[in-house]
This record gives structure tokens, sequence and C-alpha cells, in this order.
């Protein structure tokens, strides 16, 4: 059975990285990597137009941890604790085995191993203390860099769960550009 308690926050520190919990501070950089064209050319989601609306984004996701219904790390420096990145884990279907991934990092700070430390610390978190069978992660078809990330940590792309997500009506849009990746918990 997966274990939901994110009391206190789960605070994660790496050799270069604290993950940590977001919070209005990191309003600014969260703007830039929500909103920024290139960085989420791949992205489907909407882009915040305004700080405000940015803001609204990182309070919601706390929420989410406080009903303990998905965590949100940001990714920090950890010499400066300033926001170098996001990364998620929630349950995109509501249901034990439909955990997934989801990230960003600023573009100066890509190619630099830096999501490669983020994602491992999360993954050992999310099979070590949540208790999950599994971890998907939802990326665009011709993003390269994510595969490449995803496939470097040792998830394998799921034909069947690619399959059985363009059948539910909401998600067929979506799939056809989309692969789905998938690490089991061994």
């Amino acid at each position: 059975m997966i274990h939901l308690n994110f009391h206190p926050f789960p605070v994660i520190t790496t050799e270069r990285l604290v993950l940590r919990e977001m919070s209005v501070d990191d309003t600014d950089t969260y703007f830039i990597i929500r909103a920024d064209e290139e960085m989420n050319k791949y992205i489907a989601n909407p882009r915040p137009k305004t700080r405000e609306e940015a803001r609204a984004i990182l309070e919601r996701m706390a929420s989410y941890a406080r009903d303990n219904k998905s965590i949100a790390w940001t990714i920090a420096d950890r010499a400066t604790n300033q926001m170098v990145g996001s990364l998620c884990l929630w349950s995109m279907l509501g249901t034990d085995d439909s955990w997934e991934f989801g990230y960003a990092i600023l573009t100066e700070y890509q190619n630099k191993g830096l999501m490669t430390e983020a994602l491992q610390a999360a993954i050992k978190y999310g099979f070590e203390v949540m208790n999950l069978p599994m971890i998907s992660a939802f990326t665009h078809k011709d993003n390269a860099s994510s595969i490449h990330l995803l496939e470097k940590n040792n998830f394998t792309r799921n034909h069947a769960a690619e399959a059985a997500h363009a059948q539910i009506e909401e998600l067929k849009e979506e799939m056809a550009h989309s692969v789905i990746y998938t690490l089991v918990r061994e």
C-alpha cells in the first residue's frame, strides 16, 4: 500500500541540490520556467501570463502537498538555495499505480546532470518512502532530452500504457503526440 504523508514536507538533499517545498519566494523563477516558450514547447499546459498567475499555481501545488494528494519540489542550488527547476510527483488518474513525474529546469542549468540528480533522489523517495509500485513520465514524442533523461534513469517506454491512455477521452489529444515511460520498483 502506498504511503502519502507529506507532513512535515520532505526535504531531500543531494550533492549539489536541495529538493524543498515551493514557496512564494520562488514566484519569479517559477514564472520564467512556466512561461518561457522555448522551455515549454513540448508541454501543452497553459502558460501563466503574469507573476500573480504563477504564484497561484505555486500556492495550488503547495495545497496538494498539505492535502497529501501530490508533492511538488523546488529544485534549488544547494549553495544558494535559489530555485533552478521544479519536480513533481502526482497521481494523474487518482489511483495507486498511476503516479507520474513532471519536471523542468532553467535553460542555463540544463545538460549539467542536475535533473538526473534530482530525479534519482525523487525516485528513491517515491519507491522507498511512498512505497509506489511504479512511476511514469509522459513526454512529447519529439522531446529527445526528456526521453534521454528517462532512459538514462532506467525508465522504459510503456506501449501498453500509451494505448490504454489513448482510450481515455480527456487524454486522446495529448496521447497523439505523447509517449509514456515507466520505472517499476525492484
